[in-house]
Formats: structure tokens, sequence, C-alpha cells
């Protein structure tokens, strides 16, 4: 008899818990999430250990999968497809710009963050691409800089419900579940890079900052910490 597996599905800061056979396909998982959660297969992006399990005829054991696992899922159902579609005339694409909040209070232009940016670009820098949207890399992001002026990277543990940001140093680990709001300002004459904040609680008083990240991360960054609606 083939064992089974009970791990975690975390979509939306909700976690489901799921029992299934070490030989489960990662195809079968797909139609069991679509009928726990409503987002369809196609729509689905299954993560686990910052991994995209993207081959449907692998099993939950070949890709690593264990007791006590948790697995992240970006995508949307039907319903949050239609809404978002609906609420407002189709005329063209909607440019990546909007992943910046630029309807809000300018923040970028303050004495903490000019502080930080006159350092300059860090060097080995990723290359910054504005008004587009990739996934997040496997690893991590590196090469940017935290609120001290400090080259760190972020590494992005969603089996552990953490963001880990790594330095020369020391490592921090930062709980997703505690992260209120993710906010975020390209850089004037550097577009495609930004100020990336973290809100740690509701007021806005305590924000982890970091600088320089590369554009094209920042719409996958708010996707998989806070689940908003997008498609990536």
């Amino acid at each position: 008899m083939t064992e089974e597996l009970t791990f975690d599905l975390r979509y939306k800061k909700n976690d489901f818990s799921l029992t299934l056979k070490k030989d489960t396909t990662i195809e079968e998982l797909q139609k069991k999430v679509e009928e726990i959660t409503k987002v369809p297969k196609n729509n689905q992006k299954l993560f686990f250990k910052s991994k995209y399990l993207k081959e449907p005829k692998k099993t939950l054991e070949t890709v690593g999968i264990k007791n006590k696992a948790k697995i992240l899922l970006m995508g949307s159902t039907f319903v949050e497809i239609a809404q978002a579609l609906t609420s407002k005339p189709i005329e063209k694409e909607e440019p990546v710009e909007n992943d910046d909040d630029s309807n809000q209070e300018s923040f970028i232009e303050k004495e903490i963050h000019q502080k930080i940016l006159q350092k300059g670009l860090p060097q080995n820098a990723e290359v910054g691409v504005s008004n587009k949207s990739y996934p997040l890399p496997q690893n991590s992001i590196k090469n940017i800089l935290d609120s001290n002026g400090q080259k760190v990277q972020l590494i992005f543990k969603f089996d552990q419900d953490q963001i880990w940001v790594g330095s020369y140093s020391s490592t921090k680990k930062i709980s997703i579940n505690s992260i209120q709001s993710v906010i975020s300002q390209k850089i004037p004459g550097q577009e495609g890079y930004s100020v990336l904040g973290f809100k740690m609680n509701r007021s806005g008083n305590s924000v982890i900052w970091f600088y320089f990240v590369p554009s094209q991360y920042i719409r996958s960054i708010k996707n998989a910490v806070m689940g908003d609606w997008q498609q990536i």
C-alpha cells in the first residue's frame, strides 16, 4: 500500500491541509487543489521551496514533498478574473507601472530614502527591467540594499512562510504572516529599479525597506506575499 503524505497548501494567507499518496502526480494534485480553492487547474502556479512545480507527470515523492511540507498556490478563480475584467473598460493591455504605488504620496523623496539611494546601484546588481513582470527567481534576489545601506539578498522560503534577509554577517527571518502590506515606488531616472517596503503594521510606522530591487520582480513579490489577483 502506497504511503500517504500530509502537508499544507497556502493560498491567499489561508492554509489547507491535504493528505495524498506519495505517488500522486502534480496534475492530480492540481485537480485536488481546484476542488478546494476553485482556482482552475490551468490558472494555478504551485511552488515548493520556491521552485515552480510545472512538470505534471512528476509525483509528490519525486519533487521532494514530505509530511508537514508547505506548498504555495498562486492563481485566481474564474469569479475573481471575471470581476477584475468587468470592473473597468478594457481598452488596452494594462501596463506594469501599476505595480508602482505612484497614486499614493511619494515616499521616495524622503531623506531617509535619499541617503541610501545616493550610495548608488550596488556592485553586481541584476539588470533592472521596467514595465515587465518576471516570476521570482528560484534562489534569491541578490545585491540589493537594506535600510542601513548594507548589501543583502531576499530569499523566499515559502515552505516556512518566511522571507530571509541575508547579508555577509547575518540572516534575518521575516514571517510572511506578519506583513500587512507591500508598497513600492520606482526610482526616478532608474525605473528598472524600485524601493520596496514591507509594512509590518497597519499604521505604516514600521516598515522594512529595500533599495534597488529589480522592478521586474515587484508584481511577483506582491502576489506571493499578499495573494492579490495578478497574472504573472
